[in-house]
């Protein structure tokens, strides 16, 4: 009986011991720290013109691998121009395309080195077609790859490009501002006079002196 005993207390910390590991190594295998964002989180573009974002990515003080960062966009505001990985922090390509809507980029280190901090994905630029508000919406498909291979991507963060029609009169401009607007008028309208009245006063003066 007391054998039987000793067994079980054997097992039973066998088995605590296991569960604690387990414990331990989903701990930090599952947490989800990092995050994807768009840089400049909000900017304008006029119509027909181009306006570029970068794909930022936030490791959450974990060492990773890759980043997938599809994400979509409103294409009866925005054309889809380009991609640029140039100055991204993973140099190897794996997927930059995209169809009409969304944007895929796939990219990773390589030679087996991993990067930790905050660095750039990859540039993309649109170019504005109508007046309105665009989201830049990440995909269920995105995920952050740490040295580990699990998917560590846990924040997600929307982009806003505003697309403005040519011509459209800033909202801080004079014009927008009645009261500026007429000291403005009056103020050169009396310079006008001024200088009227000192042209008029120096041609009646030599008049004078011919008459003389």
């Amino acid at each position: 009986m007391k054998k039987n005993k000793k067994v079980n207390l054997v097992k039973f910390a066998f088995l605590f011991y296991i569960c604690l590991l387990f414990f331990l190594n989903s701990g930090k295998v599952y947490a989800q720290n990092a995050s994807l964002s768009f840089s400049p989180a909000s900017t304008t573009v006029i119509v027909s013109q181009t306006v570029t974002i970068t794909v930022m990515v936030d490791s959450g003080g974990e060492n990773i691998s890759g980043v997938t960062a599809d994400f979509t966009y409103p294409s009866n505001l925005l054309e889809f121009v380009s991609i640029d990985s140039a100055n991204s922090e993973f140099s190897v390509e794996a997927e930059a395309d995209h169809v009409t809507g969304t944007v895929f980029l796939s990219r990773a280190v390589s030679g087996g080195n991993t990067f930790n901090g905050t660095g750039e994905v990859s540039r993309v630029t649109f170019r504005g077609l109508s007046n309105g508000t665009s989201t830049l919406t990440f995909t269920d498909d995105t995920l952050v790859t740490s040295s580990g291979e699990d998917d560590i991507l846990g924040t997600r963060s929307t982009g806003t490009i505003i697309v403005n029609t040519t011509g459209t009169i800033p909202a801080a401009g004079i014009f927008n501002k009645p009261t500026v607007l007429v000291i403005t008028s009056f103020a050169f309208i009396l310079i006008c006079l001024g200088t009227y009245g000192v042209i008029q006063y120096f041609k009646d003066r030599k008049n004078k002196l011919n008459n003389f």
